[in-house]
């Protein structure tokens, strides 16, 4: 913390790769911002959002989310039973949306 005209300053140190810390020096050369300007202006620039739930929340919908594709994977397995995937594009729809959500929830909150 320093104190000029008054005001109180804070201040932190941060630390990057080299191909970040080059990646922000291009960008100084470019824009002719100094580097604390760049770093400010690109966290202050939007409105970072909460995340949508807790990590325990999280896992607990994933462990729900695991049950029902499994239900509907028995659901599928048994219309399929003789044919080939693909019969019904609904059902292949919303498996598909089933496995997107998983990836989502597991990259975001990770696989427990």
């Amino acid at each position: 913390m320093s104190f000029s005209n008054g005001k109180t300053n804070y201040s932190s140190h941060v630390r990057f790769t080299k191909n970040e810390y080059e990646k922000i020096l291009k960008i100084k050369q470019i824009t002719g911002l100094s580097v604390p300007k760049i770093l400010k202006e690109a966290l202050f620039s939007k409105e970072f959002s909460a995340p949508l739930m807790d990590f325990e929340s999280a896992h607990s919908f994933l462990r729900e989310l695991n049950r029902i594709g499994n239900n509907f994977n028995q659901v599928a397995k048994h219309l399929n039973a003789g044919l080939r995937e693909g019969f019904n594009p609904r059902i292949d729809e919303i498996a598909s949306d089933l496995k997107s959500i998983r990836r989502l929830l597991e990259v975001r909150y990770g696989n427990r």
